[in-house]
């Protein structure tokens, strides 16, 4: 009698108080604390047992008591299926949270929660974690499908995208109006709008160009994409536009092989200040697809040191004379360039070059402004 009270209050409290305490957080509380309920479930049937075999054993309640055991059984089979298939019925009744957040934010397409499972994290602890699919038509007929993950530990809270000193750099390049919008957005189910740029056409565009620049500057050496080697431009198009038909041989002065050119993300801040600035813009116009996310300019991405253009090379010694190749041979060559060559914009370039006193490697980085080359640092190691 007084294990079946305890396990009624518990139960009770699971079912009816906590959610009471837990209505204003994002924890699913039947997922929260489905083992609970599970371990709640087996002690309800064992204590069911045990009452049902104690009725058994006394003779003159023996009738009574097998006459109704088939009906207990069916009923602790329809406890347990009900247990389980409520596991995914609270899937689609727990999408309102969600949904509210993406509309607060001002996204306009539909969320749709597809799984919600129990996860664990050595540090932070137990949490459940909620997959959902947010899709959203553009006015020029494009389809955004993003597949999101959002993990809930203890308490509800949702995790920031930035942490503390990444959202203090971000602040003092926002106006006040720019900043509440980046608090709106700043958590993990937003995470892909600060994605989106990539998808861009003029992305892909402005880093050929500007590969295209590099490489063209370096006309009359020979010149070798790595065909085997990752790059993120079209590699056909590249390899077909540079690529020697035959491999350099001792005849060859010159020999630079390029292997990979890319976009990073400044490390102050400056993409995500662009980013919000312009979606904040692209909303006042009225083109909010994607909150505006969706039409961001990327050459102000660049122009604006938000994206940092990087170029890895190899420069090879001349076998023919014997001669080594120079730490400052690609440098010097990029500052004897007319001013207006490059566009504006922070260039790093990565090079292993062989020189009489073995294999150094080079970084040496410029920046762009009205056309007009400033170096900024060359180190050799």
């Amino acid at each position: 009698m007084i294990l079946q009270s305890f396990a009624a209050i518990y139960g009770l409290y699971l079912q009816i108080i906590s959610p009471i305490f837990e209505k204003d957080t994002h924890s699913f509380t039947y997922f929260s604390h489905f083992n609970s309920y599970i371990l709640l479930d087996l002690v309800y049937i064992f204590i069911f047992m045990i009452a049902l075999g104690q009725r058994i054993l006394v003779k003159d309640k023996l009738s009574f008591s097998v006459g109704r055991l088939p009906l207990a059984i069916c009923c602790i089979i329809l406890s347990n299926v009900l247990l389980f298939t409520n596991q995914s019925l609270s899937a689609s009744s727990n999408t309102s949270p969600f949904i509210e957040e993406f509309k607060e934010a001002g996204l306009k397409g539909e969320v749709q929660v597809i799984s919600i499972k129990q996860i664990k994290d050595n540090e932070i602890g137990r949490g459940v974690e909620t997959t959902l699919v947010y899709s959203e038509t553009m006015r020029d007929g494009k389809k955004l499908r993003e597949v999101v993950k959002i993990p809930v530990y203890d308490k509800g809270k949702i995790n920031s995208i930035f942490n503390d000193t990444q959202e203090e750099k971000i602040k003092k390049g926002l106006s006040d109006e720019e900043f509440e919008f980046f608090n709106k957005i700043n958590t993990t189910p937003f995470r892909f709008l600060f994605r989106l740029y990539k998808e861009e056409d003029s992305y892909q565009s402005m880093l050929t160009q500007m590969t295209d620049k590099v490489i063209t500057a370096l006309e009359g050496d020979i010149i070798d994409v790595f065909d085997q080697v990752h790059t993120s431009l079209n590699r056909n198009e590249i390899y077909s536009k540079y690529h020697k038909r035959k491999e350099a041989t001792e005849e060859d002065d010159n020999v630079i092989r390029v292997k990979e050119s890319l976009f990073t993300e400044n490390e102050d801040g400056e993409l995500q200040i662009e980013l919000i600035k312009q979606a904040v813009q692209n909303q006042k116009r009225g083109n909010d697809d994607a909150v505006g996310f969706y039409s961001i300019d990327n050459q102000q991405l660049i122009s604006h040191h938000g994206l940092v253009f990087r170029f890895f090379y190899n420069h090879s010694r001349n076998f023919r004379t014997g001669k080594y190749a120079d730490v400052d041979y690609v440098k010097n060559k990029i500052l004897s360039l007319p001013e207006g060559y490059f566009v504006d914009g922070i260039y790093m370039m990565f090079g292993e070059v062989t020189t009489v006193n073995g294999i150094k490697n080079v970084k040496f980085t410029f920046s762009v402004k009205e056309g007009i080359v400033h170096v900024e640092s060359q180190e050799v190691k």
